[in-house]
């Protein structure tokens, strides 16, 4: 398939609010669990692709989600390390959402994980426009 483009991860986003908004009307447990995880998995690959490109993350380790985060606190400047405790905090958000059937998660925790990754969305921008910058300096 030539002159396809490559998936975007912030669609991801999108569709996390598509379900948690749908959660909120119609009382879904999965969807607000499923919202919850997108939320994650988008804020994840952004990040790891980040990663690869810039500090030549290995994905191909054992437990790359936890590495990730970790990585990422260990850069340097404020923005990094700051992405890096969100994810870690969205990621437990999302274990707890993928595997933990009690308590049910309730329309406040699928919020709390959309501004997360809107939050880690932000960062991700900011840490790619100063590699930027500093690129053409």
């Amino acid at each position: 398939m030539s002159g396809a483009s490559l998936f975007q991860w912030a669609e991801f986003i999108d569709l996390a609010k598509t379900l948690g908004d749908e959660a909120k009307r119609d009382g879904s447990e999965g969807k607000r669990r499923s919202a919850i995880s997108r939320a994650y998995y988008a804020t994840f690959h952004a990040a790891r692709d980040y990663a690869v490109k810039s500090f030549g993350f290995d994905i191909a380790e054992r437990d790359v989600h936890s590495r990730l985060w970790k990585a990422l606190k260990t850069q340097p400047g404020k923005e990094a390390p700051i992405l890096g405790q969100r994810g870690e905090e969205l990621m437990r958000l999302r274990r707890r959402a993928d595997y933990d059937r009690t308590p049910p998660v309730a329309d406040s925790l699928v919020q709390q994980g959309l501004t997360m990754a809107s939050l880690a969305s932000g960062l991700l921008k900011s840490i790619e426009a100063g590699d930027a910058a500093s690129a053409t300096q």
